[in-house]
């Protein structure tokens, strides 16, 4: 029998081994490097076929430097490494690779690094492909001002041309969060062109998707009424709010943007922390509309339903647990999928599970095709690549 790590589990029904990797069902991409606890897997992305994952917790020029790779589908639709980041400026306890994203020919990456219960601030970097396929970093992100630049790279989005990356807000210190936004200009520079402040600990997430921005803003500390802010690109070239959705008391919250719908996991809700995920849709009128809140089928306490959550058209990913042995803590996380169906509703379809904690701790989905990363202190570190139904 196959290994755990290819389970599927089918609604209420069926139990599916997906082993050969040859038919495109799942695959398993391994870290190049085999220290234990490199946490490879700590950060995915996927576009145009190409995966990138960050690998935060790797030795490369020292002790928790990290890395992030690149890898690609060769003919038979496997996925093979084409390229190995890390910045010319490589130092020790950077956690490099901590936060990655990627657009075509262009990957952001970053790391930081706890200290005194801030961070010390890391450029961010971008490296690009070039014509003989050969990767190389071209410039590094800091801010305009260098009093902002306390916690930046707290998260990173990239599309095309446009990049934002955030530090997070401290209420305790009445210091606002901020979502920086850069644009490569003609020549190839990239350039700050916007910086959006909010207070709490507005910048501890964002995602990008064209011309739209959702930053959120977890409830902490002074701040307990957390929220999610969109913002919005005029023809200025100005980004301008055009919602919050707040009442939000999570110490964590994760969100996915894709058109005129917002996802929200609240792995903290309810009573016993089973957690929850809201849809939200924006009307006519500008109204973020809650249009459905999710559940799996089997909710467990402590659960941590909405963990993490990537949107895809009619395809969604939440990430919790799905399994409770009568403990503190839960043992097993694992991600669910959720179809939207032709009148509207989403409904559970699948659990991608593989036994571990360290699964699901970043996710990304494009349409048909999930990348989910698994990283811990314990293992290797993993990214699997995960063809939906």
């Amino acid at each position: 029998m196959p290994p755990r790590f290819f389970k599927a589990v089918l609604i209420c029904t069926t139990l599916l081994w997906w082993s050969n990797p040859a038919h495109g069902q799942i695959q398993r991409i391994v870290s190049p490097d085999t220290t234990v606890g490199n946490h490879f897997g700590t950060a995915v992305d996927f576009d145009e076929g190409r995966v990138l994952v960050g690998a935060s917790g790797e030795h490369s020029c020292g002790e928790n430097a990290g890395a992030a790779y690149i890898f690609e589908p060769a003919i038979d639709g496997r996925y093979g490494l084409v390229a190995r980041l890390a910045p010319a400026n490589c130092k020790t306890g950077r956690f490099f690779g901590h936060v990655a994203a990627l657009s075509g020919d262009v990957a952001l990456v970053g790391g930081t690094k706890g200290f005194l219960g801030g961070s010390v601030p890391n450029p961010v970097y971008i490296f690009e492909r070039r014509e003989d396929g050969t990767w190389s970093e071209t410039a590094q992100l800091l801010p305009d001002n260098v009093d902002d630049a306390l916690g930046f790279g707290a998260s990173v989005a990239l599309e095309g041309a446009r990049a934002v990356v955030t530090s997070v807000g401290d209420p305790g210190v009445a210091l606002p969060g901020t979502a920086f936004v850069f644009e490569r200009r003609a020549d190839g520079a990239w350039t700050q062109v916007e910086r959006i402040q909010r207070s709490g600990a507005f910048g501890a997430f964002a995602v990008l998707d064209g011309d739209r921005l959702a930053v959120t803003a977890p409830g902490v500390g002074t701040h307990p009424d957390g929220g999610i802010y969109v913002f919005e690109r005029d023809a200025l070239g100005i980004w301008q709010e055009i919602g919050r959705i707040g009442g939000l008391s999570e110490a964590s919250l994760r969100c996915d943007l894709e058109g005129d719908r917002l996802v929200v996991g609240r792995s903290s809700a309810e009573q016993k922390q089973q957690g929850r995920t809201e849809v939200y849709e924006r009307r006519s009128d500008g109204r973020w509309e809650l249009e459905e809140t999710l559940r799996p089928i089997s909710s467990y306490d402590f659960g941590a339903f909405g963990t993490n959550v990537a949107l895809s058209g009619s395809r969604l990913l939440i990430v919790g647990y799905a399994e409770q042995i009568n403990l503190p803590y839960n043992i097993d996380r694992v991600v669910y999928v959720f179809n939207r169906l032709l009148n509207g509703e989403w409904r559970q379809q699948h659990i991608i599970d593989v036994g571990n904690t360290g699964f699901g701790v970043s996710i990304d989905l494009d349409d048909q095709t999930a990348l989910i990363g698994e990283a811990s202190d314990d293992k290797r570190g993993a990214a699997y690549i995960v063809r939906l139904f």
